[in-house]
């Protein structure tokens, strides 16, 4: 039937009738397999430049790996594995604090610990105290606090000077010491 068909047309007919089967099969052709193939390889290409970002962006980061682990060893010692009892804590907590007082000639005449406030990723311990002695000495003692290793900071303080003596300070402070939950898993994906 094709060939009947075929046969029946003139020479330039037939030649046409070839060049519209062949334009019609390379617009098939096109559409099945190159359209596909090339959208494929278009993305595939901005995958590939997004990786190559992703990894410039890793290996800058990366050059700075002994620059943030030196600097994480500087905060480490702030960081806690576990956590001890809340009575443990509040005992080296007033414990430090005593100590602290006994540097700088502070009479600690009340120490007790108050509650705790634990949060996400760390935890509050309070100490409410009542002290006296010479202002510098007092003055010392607020600077020891605020300034140990252990992330002690005074937080209300109230100070009022002893009846008939010049120097001597009665004061009133709250003390926070901060434990902070140890992020190991963290840093050791790092390096």
């Amino acid at each position: 039937m094709i060939q009947k068909f075929i046969s029946k047309l003139s020479s330039k007919e037939k030649m046409l009738l070839y060049i519209t089967v062949g334009v019609v099969c390379i617009a098939l052709f096109e559409r099945l397999f190159l359209g596909p193939v090339f959208s494929n390889l278009h993305n595939i290409e901005s995958k590939i430049k997004e990786q190559k970002v992703n990894i410039v962006r890793n290996l800058r980061i990366i050059s700075y790996e002994d620059q943030i682990l030196e600097r994480f060893r500087v905060f480490e010692k702030y960081f806690v594995n576990e956590l001890k009892s809340d009575s443990d804590i509040n005992a080296d907590f007033l414990r430090t604090i005593e100590n602290l007082a006994t540097k700088s000639n502070v009479k600690l005449v009340t120490s007790n610990a108050s509650d705790a406030i634990k949060k996400d990723k760390y935890s509050e311990y309070y100490a409410n105290l009542d002290c006296t002695g010479l202002l510098k000495d007092i003055v010392s003692f607020i600077h020891q606090v605020n300034t140990a290793d252990s992330l002690l900071k005074v937080v209300n303080l109230d100070m009022t000077p002893k009846r008939g003596e010049t120097d001597e300070m009665t004061a009133s402070m709250t003390i926070v010491k901060m434990l902070i939950s140890s992020g190991e898993t963290e840093v050791e994906d790092i390096r």
